[in-house]
């Protein structure tokens, strides 16, 4: 359990469980986009969500199921949620991709008492009012939103307040059938810009024997991407530009342009930067019940086959950065003490 942590005024719990940040906050007025607008859902529209806490159950053994902490409403029953994962909303790779437009749009009023057509070209399709109607019809009250840094942060140091919009469109969606929502910040082999990374001048290396090619899915903005070469292509599951990548990102790599709201001038700096935006906007926002700070991350390795990496990769690079995107959402450190310098 981490304890009271504040941002931008509202008083926030968060438990970190799996690579979640769930957070139950206090109520707040939060401006921005009117999340209502459009046509009316078809379902029911439920009465404002309340707040959630994180209960410590006392009494209990000590490692029994009983001590386990639990989520409750303001009267303290406990909250069991069920939850679907909504994909079709990250800046993924689609047929025909080209340069950096993302396949759906992200001006919140393409959405408004209508829904952009399924062409094809994408996995999945476009998240829409009428989903989180059918989610609460089929007994969902939690979604995992899937995001990207790459429509967040689409130029270093700059946040698109019309992709925060949309979110915030989406989240007010969900509210309106009772749903809660997990802000998932999305990644599949790092960026679906492993082809033409932000270090593209480099002389591209040969690729070995055997490596087929291939781009990622989605993620990081191609600014953001840096492959020193590496070609884009798969050997035993492992893409070799995905891994450069990933340790450039590990290694908080300095890129070039403005710095925004980032600690640093580096990969990882920006990366937390974009997640202190995220959570500034939904502060205070009951339906947001938390963040995942990265979906499936990686080890990277300029090796070939960087499996060895995972032997140290938890509590090298994962932990310290988990814990600054702890602080990062939460605008405080943990509770740690602050050491001399």
């Amino acid at each position: 359990m981490i304890g009271p942590m504040e941002r931008s005024g509202g008083i926030v719990r968060a438990l970190v469980m799996a690579g979640f940040v769930l957070a139950a906050t206090l109520p707040l007025v939060v401006p921005g986009f009117d999340a209502t607008a459009g046509a009316a859902p078809t379902g029911r529209v439920v009465a404002p969500l309340p707040p959630l806490h994180v209960v410590h159950p006392t009494g209990a053994a000590s490692g029994s199921a009983a001590a386990v902490p639990y989520l409750a409403d303001p009267a303290g029953q406990r909250v069991i949620l069920r939850g679907v994962a909504a994909s079709g909303f990250e800046d993924q790779a689609y047929t025909g991709a080209t340069g950096t437009t993302p396949h759906y749009p992200i001006d919140p009023t393409s959405y408004a008492g209508t829904c952009p057509a399924n062409d094809g070209l994408a996995p999945d399709p476009p998240v829409c009012q009428d989903d989180f109607t059918q989610m609460q019809a089929d007994g969902f009250n939690l979604v995992r939103l899937t995001i990207n840094w790459s429509e967040l942060e689409p130029t270093p140091g700059t946040y698109s307040t019309t992709f925060l919009d949309r979110i915030a469109q989406v989240v007010g969606w969900a509210g309106q059938q009772g749903i809660r929502v997990i802000l998932d910040m999305h990644q599949d082999n790092y960026s679906r810009f492993l082809t033409s990374p932000a270090d593209a001048s480099v002389p591209q290396q040969p690729a070995p024997s055997g490596c087929s090619p291939g781009d990622g899915q989605d993620g990081a903005p191609a600014w953001a991407v840096f492959t020193d070469g590496k070609p884009s292509c798969t050997l035993d599951g492992v893409n070799l530009a995905e891994s450069e990548a990933f340790l450039n990102f590990w290694d908080n790599r300095t890129v070039p342009g403005p710095q925004g709201e980032a600690p640093g001038t580096g990969l990882q700096d920006h990366y937390l930067g974009a997640l202190e935006a995220l959570a500034t906007r939904f502060a205070g926002n009951p339906a947001v019940l938390g963040y995942e700070v990265m979906n499936e991350p990686q080890p990277g390795s300029s090796a070939s086959l960087p499996f060895t990496n995972l032997y140290n990769f938890s509590d090298q690079q994962l932990l310290p950065f988990t814990e600054r995107a702890i602080g990062a959402l939460s605008g405080v450190r943990d509770e740690k003490r602050t050491c001399p310098a």
